[in-house]
């Protein structure tokens, strides 16, 4: 997965004191009566010191070439270390997003070994697993899979991992469905607004924005460094890294110079799989007329 374009187009920023929380893509400055105003990629001028600067997370997942990654990933506080024990004491404490190996698990399931003297509690880990892909699936096919319980997505082609990372699924109320649905449409930068309920935000410019499932999307969050526990409002939130890296790898593939393309029955995007041990996944979309008409074709 190459990466050649810039992480963000630009910078970001929450404007302070809106009653709907608003971010801001930052395109140039000026100074109007001696204030300092930041000129927005909506067109508007906004004083500078209205507006908190984000800085965009720098995670990332990882190339797969044999062994399975897993993330240390504290379950009370994710930006603490998480204490490591041998022979049932404290041995020590490992970082926090530390890549590390299943190597074993204990009887109960409660502890994992992840060094030859490193035990950690089973809830301090982010794991990667290899799942077999959704009916249908070819050969070496791109297609993404996210385990919604571990927070985790994998990238495949066919049976072959070829990427992993954490991401940030739907919080409380707002869960990402289980479906198997595809790639609809990648779009360089996508604005993101809701004017309903109790939380309306508007989100400027999201990069690397691929719709899968009607308004679900996998994207870049700007916002946030929560990578690995439930964040977003239904959405499937990447660190800006891998959504550049993720949104070049997949399909439908971007012409140069291009800022968005689809996806449809007789050009198909990337298959999207999100999963839970709460419910199975159901075909979506085009994804379910796809394969409805592989099935009846072997019928025939």
């Amino acid at each position: 997965m190459t990466a050649r374009s810039p992480l963000v187009p630009g910078a970001y920023g929450v404007v302070r004191g809106a009653d709907v929380s608003t971010s801001v893509r930052i395109v140039g400055a000026v100074t109007i009566d001696g204030v300092r105003h930041y000129r927005t990629s909506s067109g508007t001028t906004i004083p500078a010191s209205t507006v908190a600067q984000f800085s965009p997370s720098k995670f990332r997942g990882v190339a797969i070439d044999k062994t399975m990654p897993a993330w240390i990933r504290n379950a009370s506080d994710s930006r603490k270390p998480v204490i490591t024990y041998l022979g049932g004491k404290r041995s020590g404490e490992l970082a926090p997003r530390t890549i590390v190996s299943v190597l074993e698990q204990s009887d109960d399931g409660k502890l994992v070994r992840v060094t030859d003297t490193a035990w950690v509690s089973r809830r301090d880990l982010r794991v990667a697993a290899i799942s077999e892909p959704p009916p249908g699936t070819g050969p070496k096919e791109k297609w993404f899979d996210v385990d919604r319980d571990e927070q985790v997505l994998v990238a495949y082609e066919g049976k072959r991992p070829v990427y992993a990372t954490m991401v940030s699924t739907g919080k409380w109320k707002h869960t990402t469905p289980t479906v198997i649905a595809r790639v609809g449409s990648k779009l360089l930068t996508a604005s993101m607004n809701n004017n309903r309920g109790d939380e309306q935000y508007a989100v400027a410019d999201v990069p690397w924005t691929m719709y899968y499932d009607n308004r679900y999307a996998l994207h870049t969050s700007y916002w946030h460094d929560g990578f690995g526990g439930p964040r977003s409002h239904g959405c499937i939130n990447l660190s800006p890294r891998d959504a550049r890296a993720l949104y070049q790898w997949s399909s439908p593939d971007i012409p140069a110079g291009w800022i968005a393309v689809y996806g449809d029955e007789d050009h198909p995007g990337s298959l999207v799989r999100v999963r839970s041990r709460e419910s199975a996944p159901i075909f979506r979309g085009y994804a379910k007329t796809l394969r409805e008409r592989a099935l009846v074709a072997t019928t025939e």
